[in-house]
């Protein structure tokens, strides 16, 4: 079975970013679940739940809080998991599922922040782009680098308000080391974020994703050109305010999931989801079960099959809690 769990929250904050965690469990012989939660900072905050079941795979994406529902943040605004996840996905682990994590960030971030349990689970990162294991790869998706690099030329050319980062499955790279975005990555995601005067001239690199930044409106900047140049050829998902991250064409989050389905020899009704943002729907529509957290977009919630309580009422924890009580398949 598998768990996919994202959830969002609204809050001020005083700096504005984006994070983005997805932690999917795969049960190593009859479980997968996934769980996802992403957080986006500007003068915002949201933060919705996905979850993700199936009979060997299971899913999970925490979102963090900044000192509420459970959350902490350090000092350079870094989220800590509530330490009750931890032990929920610790025992779910012993019952023989395996937990992965699947978010637009990295791989060092993800295990940063799962530091604790992070040898005992799976990851899918930069939105699906790369699924692996603690100590290697299985497997990724590239860009075209004549497509990743006549985006960025693009965004040179006609965003000039915005930033961007390319990412290989290891680290990002990036222009300028003292703008807010670089700063972010690396202060408050702790990325793996290195330097170059020009993105576009970049050779010899294994780019997975392609994103671009604005602290305020991203989307809307977007949306009148780059998004039109660009959606047929890639595919673009908007993450907060704040992210635009395109993949290869076809590349989502479900792709990753789908790749650990058929690597454990799963089926979709084998497989749960939990959701909030338009980047979850893929999954919740394609999932056999699927739950939106109640505090999800509209959209989100109308694709998936159940609803679970919002994110102030630990809606994807009482869901976890559920599974350390069956003792047989829930599926």
């Amino acid at each position: 079975m598998s768990t996919f769990i994202n959830g969002r929250k609204k809050k001020q904050c005083r700096d504005a970013y984006s994070q983005s965690v997805f932690i999917d469990f795969v049960e190593r012989h009859q479980h997968l679940a996934a769980v996802n939660y992403p957080d986006s900072f500007e003068a915002e905050l949201d933060i919705v739940n996905n979850v993700t079941f199936a009979k060997s795979l299971a899913r999970r994406r925490l979102i963090h809080r900044n000192k509420l529902g459970g959350y902490s943040a350090t000092r350079e605004g870094r989220k800590l998991i509530d330490p009750e996840y931890v032990t929920v996905v610790s025992r779910l682990v012993d019952q023989g599922i395996h937990f992965v994590v699947c978010s637009g960030r990295q791989f060092s971030s993800e295990q940063k922040l799962f530091a604790p349990i992070k040898d005992r689970l799976l990851y899918i990162s930069d939105g699906g782009t790369v699924v692996r294991t603690p100590e290697k790869i299985l497997k990724t998706y590239p860009m075209e680098t004549a497509l990743w690099k006549s985006m960025c030329r693009m965004v040179h050319d006609e965003l000039p308000s915005c930033d961007c980062f390319a990412a290989t499955p290891d680290y990002c790279l990036a222009e300028d080391a003292g703008s807010r975005m670089f700063h972010w990555l690396r202060d408050s995601y702790g990325f793996d974020v290195r330097e170059v005067p020009d993105l576009s001239k970049v050779e010899n690199e294994d780019i997975i994703k392609f994103t671009i930044y604005h602290p305020t409106s991203c989307e809307e900047l977007c949306s009148p050109n780059f998004i039109p140049a660009w959606k047929h050829q890639a595919k673009l998902a908007v993450a907060g305010k704040e992210w635009l991250d395109c993949n290869a064409r076809g590349v989502s989050k479900w792709t990753g999931l789908s790749f650990l389905m058929s690597y454990f020899g799963l089926t979709s009704d084998e497989v749960c989801c939990f959701g909030d943002n338009l980047n979850d729907i893929e999954m919740l529509q394609n999932a056999g079960k699927s739950y939106a957290v109640s505090n999800a977009r509209a959209e989100v919630i109308a694709s998936a099959k159940h609803t679970c309580p919002p994110y102030w009422e630990n809606g994807v924890l009482q869901v976890l809690k559920t599974f350390l009580k069956e003792t047989t398949n829930p599926f």
